[in-house]
């Protein structure tokens, strides 16, 4: 009985992957990084199946994209404390990978093209094809783009502050992408 147990429970066993501190804290820097990014960008969490923040938007506001980038910055500095010699060559692999996208998130801050919220490929503009793209089917579903709906004005107000604070600082998309956008805008209108 005891043999039956034992390989029955071997394969689970086998799937049990035994890390290094130095692959431990890596890992965990990825999943934690993941867990923010879902946080940060709820309708894309919820594309990918991720219902925690079915009835959110993502937070536009100068504070959130001011802690954003503390936190793109605290994440480098996780980061830094690994000691590389101890990963395995995959785990190198990912974290140059990792550090790269992040470097590249720290250094994206630097140029604040979020004050520039709207353009022909998205913004609040083109919210009506969210909806579809989200692929609604449950009542909970509904009822979340319900609770995503009723905070829609202050989406709307956070944009247009941004779009506010970037003509004052100069940062305006150029006008030959912006052609499309009247149409898109029209077709909110109702």
């Amino acid at each position: 009985m005891a043999g039956l147990v034992f390989g029955i429970c071997m394969p689970l066993f086998s799937k049990v992957v035994t890390r290094t501190p130095a692959a431990a804290q890596l890992h965990q820097i990825f999943e934690d990084s993941w867990d923010e990014d879902m946080r940060r960008s709820p309708v894309w969490a919820s594309m990918l199946g991720d219902h925690r923040f079915n009835d959110q938007w993502q937070n536009l506001s100068g504070a959130a994209f001011a802690q954003r980038s503390e936190q793109n910055t605290a994440v480098l500095k996780r980061l830094e404390s690994i000691d590389l010699e101890r990963l395995s060559e995959a785990d190198r692999v990912n974290y140059e990978l990792f550090f790269q996208a992040y470097s590249e998130r720290a250094a994206a801050a630097e140029h604040p093209t979020h004050l520039m919220p709207i353009s022909q490929r998205g913004g609040i503009q083109t919210l009506d094809e969210t909806g579809d793209r989200l692929g609604l089917q449950s009542v909970q579903d509904f009822e979340d783009w319900l609770a995503r709906l009723e905070q829609i004005d202050v989406l709307m107000d956070q944009t247009i502050d941004l779009m506010t604070q970037g003509i004052e600082q100069g940062y305006v998309p150029p006008k030959i992408t912006m052609g499309r956008v009247p149409a898109q805008i029209e077709k909110q209108l109702v």
